[in-house]
């Protein structure tokens, strides 16, 4: 995509994650990849290569053809060898349902270690990141530097390269997590309270923060609107992008195979999934469907709370 109206700056889209992964924390930066053109700036994007996460080359094509990457925000490996590239929606069958384990942390506060520390496994890569941010940054003369969070350690990245480039910061929050009535309750207090001062702090040097939702953006005004200028948040919604999407053709053929709703999410212990299940449940019941007929696919791990509400509404059968 190219677009003459507005003179090109360059700006520079700091995203651990990013297409060709197959992982919902790339899909945000990708749109705004896109839609940063049409408004007159260059994206110039600080990646990393899918050393742990699945990919789908497919997705390669819908990164603009004006985009600058590199993918250099994780520091190289030896002999690192990238996963396959396919159709990762169908790479593999789908798997029933296992009896998940949880740790007796986990089973006695619901804090899961993952979450124990306020920093994430990208932390490590902060110190090369930020490197990577202030040489690409300089190369390309950005106008600007936007970070897509999670994973939270990119904060800390974005902030220093900007500083050091001397250029405005925008935080693009994807899922903030700290005003999550549920999300947050993973988190042990002390652990919740750094992230909320770390957030703070990322406020007073962002010239913009842009959430997910209007609800979101008046939570954080409610809770930090006194300190800082009433423009400094706004929200931008996940929203469907048609541009994204050609003609669909079914990877199979469609008879003779159940109808599959696919879900994308992870359910924890305090962001339940009580109330799909339930209306799943009520669907199954009331068309008298079968596993043969409806399936339900997750496309993340069924935890422990997961399983244990599959169970009490009788719909394990069919989870894939």
């Amino acid at each position: 995509m190219v677009y003459e109206s507005y003179p090109v700056k360059n700006m520079l889209l700091i995203s651990p994650y990013f297409a060709p992964m197959a992982v919902i924390g790339a899909k945000r930066a990708l749109n705004l990849s896109r839609h940063l053109p049409r408004y007159g700036w260059r994206p110039v994007i600080l990646a990393s290569e899918a050393t742990r996460e699945r990919v789908d080359l497919e997705l390669n094509h819908l990164i603009g053809q004006d985009a600058v990457i590199s993918r250099t925000y994780r520091r190289p490996r030896p002999g690192q060898v990238l996963p396959p590239s396919k159709d990762v929606s169908h790479a593999l069958p789908p798997q029933q349902v296992k009896q998940p384990s949880l740790s007796l942390l986990e089973r006695i506060t619901g804090w899961q270690t993952r979450y124990l520390s306020p920093f994430d496994r990208e932390w490590v890569e902060v110190k090369h990141a930020t490197r990577e941010g202030i040489r690409l940054g300089r190369l390309h003369q950005v106008e600007a530097v936007s970070v897509s969070v999670d994973p939270w350690s990119a904060l800390m990245t974005a902030s220093r390269v900007s500083q050091a480039l001397k250029v405005p910061l925008v935080v693009d929050f994807r899922d903030p997590w700290s005003l999550h009535s549920g999300k947050s309750k993973l988190r042990p207090p002390p652990t919740l309270s750094f992230l909320k001062w770390y957030e703070r702090k990322i406020f007073a040097r962002a010239a913009k923060v842009i959430l997910n939702t209007s609800s979101c953006e008046q939570a954080y005004r409610d809770r930090d609107g006194q300190l800082f200028p009433t423009d400094r948040f706004t929200f931008i919604r996940n929203a469907f992008d048609a541009s994204m999407f050609g003609v669909w053709q079914p990877p199979r053929p469609l008879q003779d195979r159940p109808f599959e709703l696919t879900y994308f999410g992870q359910f924890r212990k305090f962001v339940r999934p009580d109330a799909l299940f339930a209306g799943l449940a009520h669907l199954i019941s009331t068309r008298t469907l079968t596993p043969e007929q409806f399936r339900l696919v997750m496309i993340s791990p069924l935890d422990g709370y997961g399983k244990e509400a599959a169970q009490r509404f009788q719909i394990e059968a069919f989870i894939d």
